[in-house]
């Protein structure tokens, strides 16, 4: 913010009770004064705070108090004993208490009586007495000499006989700041007889009753600074506020951010030494004692305030007069126009003009003259950067808007304030002559630069005469200051060439995975087109697949036709004719070697249909339905799914029975539960030899044949061994038994379902050339094969099966409803 020196809280040991007022966080209830306070740090961090402060061309004033030690109770109650050095009772005043008639009338009590109350009486020490004269004098010089401090101030100052401060002010041997808490000037400025600088309390009181209310006349600030210039001896030297520890924040008596950044610049130009309180840049709002001691680091230091920057800027306008005017700090400050609501300021080349509107204030036009610019001089004002130029008298004319403070300063300003211009330091320290000038215009140039209370700090002899330091020592320091930058700029650069590295690598990295971004795009869209092609390769298959189903449908109901026209052309049954049981409640089947019962001979078609149960035509049905969706090529299958109709035409309405246990053929154990194994059975029986007389099958009549003809060249299959159509048919052999009869073993990998374009056979059947004749034989073959293979464990296709067959496994559920034969 451009300040040049702290001022810190005393550093004493303190009174350690928690009292119902709080704890000794601030310093003022000491009891050991030469002990540091421990929750401060130690003696080397004091030190060390010091050292960086000089470092940075700052100072480091330091809070004493002098006047009284801190007793948790009442004054009548002390024990001294607990005090150093000042142990003795004797060192202390008798207990009386301060009233506040007293202040007005009688200062005697005022310096001999106690503050405090009856919690926490502050014990008055008779600093009258020789010894201890001796011993704060002795304290104060080891103080300043040990810690490096440049600037004491002093605590109740009024409440001490001024004959003391005289010999103090000199043991000390550097800048005391004392504090005399009254706003009348005719009191307190002779205490700047014994101390260099006061807290200008009649400064303050006058400043923040003109600000907290707006309709307070500006007038009487303008006859307060007026007033203090003729009576104090030295006003440069008062230190100008507006808040402190003792006093309420200024937004706590009127929340105006406009009135509240008057106050401030005001505080920082109105002439003497301008004092911020801590958190006021950050617009703290506390009131009264201990409301308005904020803890700082709650605020989390915020640089963005609009009181911290306001400041920033008015520091810096201030400083680079300091350094481009050597008469600025002893220049008096003038009243260059004044009204009832505002007021202007003028002290070097600087120009102020404040307002007591606030946020709220209309907008006015004035005309500032005398003020001591040249004619037709260009202007700016510091706090917006606006330009202006004077007439040719020299007048400024301004508009104040909305209550807001401006701060106008010479042309040559601008690029310092408005775009700062930190110049090269070699070209500086080329400019370097052995004339005062050229020191001059290096401080206009690099005003930051600031060889502050080092290079021209002031120095206050025993006429109080402000001197200027020797123009060798500024050389001296201009030219550490340029080594400083220059190590600075080399490690700039340093950070720059790091800096390049850094955004090279990432550059480069950038384009790598810009690089792997588009080859993962590349692939997300191959895949993407993949599985566009896969969606319509599925769709077509599946297409294909209900155009087969359709086909098959269309071919069954024409075999069915077909089928049903021979049967009548040929009029006669089958050898071995299974006939419905007379016991038709249970569905059970017959077969001709069990007592012969009447043949039916009739013409109707359905007589010479083997009507099963439910459960053997549910599992011949089952079987047939997988056998079909086993292979693309259905031509083969259309002659099986001819032969299984055979079986399997629709009963009448029938409950469908519930899935039995497999059985063994080779056990014939009686139960008294249906038997399972009644497919077995039937099997066997049927694979028994035919009777001796087959009857011959009579030829169709000439209107049939053609219709046979075109029913026989639609189930054609292409022979294995032989490019001549022809419809495969199976041996009236029988392969033997089932339980002689051993499955051939199925090798992992091989399909259940037989090659496209061939139907499972048995190694024992042969094929015959006869096309047109159906025996009880082949029937009989067909029920075994399809148990045989409803009895094999399902496997997985191989990886050459086609997609048609995977899908149609998937769909169509292979196991029926029954009992299998092993």
């Amino acid at each position: 913010m451009g300040f040049t020196a702290i001022w810190i809280s005393p550093i004493t040991a303190q009174l350690n009770e928690t009292t119902a007022l709080g704890e000794a966080y601030h310093g003022y209830w000491q009891q050991n004064i030469f002990a540091l306070n421990s929750h401060f740090g130690t003696i080397r961090d004091l030190q060390a705070l010091a050292t960086a402060l000089h470092a940075r061309n700052m100072s480091l004033m330091v809070d004493v108090v002098v006047n009284h030690f801190g007793w948790a109770g009442n004054g009548r109650t002390l024990d001294s004993s607990k005090m150093y050095p000042f142990g003795d009772r004797t060192y202390y005043h008798p207990y009386c208490e301060i009233t506040s008639q007293d202040y007005r009338s009688d200062q005697t009590a005022v310096e001999q009586c106690w503050l405090g109350d009856d919690i926490v009486s502050l014990p008055d020490i008779d600093t009258t007495a020789t010894s201890v004269r001796q011993t704060y004098d002795q304290w104060i010089r080891s103080l300043v000499s040990v810690f490096g401090v440049d600037g004491l101030r002093i605590d109740t100052v009024r409440h001490v006989e001024k004959s003391f401060w005289s010999d103090f002010n000199a043991a000390a041997g550097v800048y005391t700041l004392g504090e005399v808490f009254d706003g009348d000037i005719t009191y307190t400025c002779p205490y700047q007889e014994q101390l260099h600088g006061l807290l200008n309390y009649p400064l303050y009181y006058s400043l923040t009753k003109t600000f907290e209310d707006a309709s307070s006349n500006t007038t009487l600030l303008a006859a307060a600074i007026t007033t203090i210039q003729d009576s104090c001896q030295d006003p440069t030297l008062l230190a100008t506020f507006s808040e402190n520890h003792d006093n309420p924040r200024f937004l706590s008596q009127r929340n105006d951010l406009n009135a509240q950044m008057n106050v401030i610049v005001f505080t920082i130009l109105a002439g003497g030494i301008p004092i911020i309180y801590q958190g006021q840049e950050q617009g703290f709002s506390g009131g009264n004692d201990p409301a308005n001691r904020e803890a700082l680091w709650e605020s989390g230091y915020s640089t963005k305030t609009p009181l911290y920057m306001l400041i920033a800027s008015v520091n810096q306008v201030r400083n680079h007069e300091v350094f481009a005017s050597p008469n600025y700090l002893t220049a008096s400050t003038s009243v260059i126009y004044t009204d009832d609501h505002h007021i202007a300021l003028q002290k070097g080349n600087i120009v102020s003009l404040y307002s007591n509107e606030g946020s709220n204030g209309t907008s006015s036009d004035i005309t500032l003259e005398d003020i001591g610019f040249q004619g037709n001089q260009p202007v700016v004002e510091i706090l917006t950067c606006r330009s202006s130029t004077t007439d040719s008298n020299g007048n400024l004319r301004v508009t104040v808007q909305e209550g807001m403070p401006q701060v106008f300063y010479s042309s040559e300003a601008i690029t310092m304030t408005c775009t700062p211009n930190f110049a090269r330091l070699d070209a500086i320290v080329k400019k370097l002559e052995d004339n005062d000038e050229d020191i001059r215009q290096i401080a206009i140039d690099f005003p930051h630069s600031e060889p502050a209370s080092r290079s021209r700090r002031l120095l206050v002899d025993e006429s109080f005469t402000i001197v200027q330091i020797e123009r060798e020592e500024a050389v001296a320091e201009l030219k550490s200051l340029q080594t400083k930058w220059e190590a600075r700029i080399s490690a700039l650069e340093l950070e720059r060439v790091c800096l390049r590295k850094a955004r090279e690598e990432a550059q480069a990295e950038r384009v790598s995975l810009q690089r792997e971004k588009d080859d993962l795009q590349e692939q997300e869209s191959k895949y993407q087109r993949k599985s566009i092609d896969l969606d319509t390769s599925v769709k077509q298959r599946k297409n294909v697949v209900a155009k087969h189903e359709q086909t098959l449908r269309k071919a069954y109901v024409e075999i069915s036709k077909a089928y049903g026209d021979v049967t009548k052309a040929m009029g006669k049954p089958f050898d071995q004719t299974l006939v419905q049981s007379p016991q038709k409640s249970k569905a059970s089947v017959t077969v001709a070697d069990q007592p012969k019962q009447p043949v039916h001979t009739g013409s109707e078609p359905e007589q010479q249909v083997l009507d099963f149960n439910d459960t053997v035509g549910e599992e011949i049905a089952t079987a047939d339905n997988h056998a079909l969706s086993q292979s693309v090529d259905h031509g083969p299958r259309i002659v099986d799914h001819l032969k299984a109709k055979q079986l399997s035409l629709p009963l009448p309405s029938r409950r469908p029975s519930k899935r039995r246990p497999e059985a063994d053929c080779t056990e014939q154990e009686p139960t008294k539960r249906r038997n399972p194994s009644r497919l077995c059975k039937v099997a066997q029986n049927l694979s028994a030899p035919p009777p001796a007389t087959r009857p011959q099958s009579t030829a169709l009549p000439r209107s049939h044949r053609h219709q046979l003809r075109s029913f026989t060249k639609a189930i054609q299959v292409s022979s294995p061994n032989s490019s001549t159509p022809r419809l495969q048919t199976y041996d009236t052999q029988l392969p033997p038994p089932p339980q002689q009869q051993k499955e051939p073993a199925v090798t992992s990998g091989t399909p259940m379902h037989a090659p496209q374009g061939e139907l499972p056979t048995n190694p024992a059947m042969t094929n015959t050339s006869s096309d047109a004749q159906w025996t009880e034989g082949r029937i009989a073959t067909r029920i075994i094969s399809l148990n045989s293979q409803k009895s094999k464990p399902e496997e997985k296709p191989n990886e050459h099966s086609s997609s048609r067959d995977t899908q149609s496994r998937s769909q169509r559920s292979f196991r029926p409803a029954g009992s299998m034969c092993v």
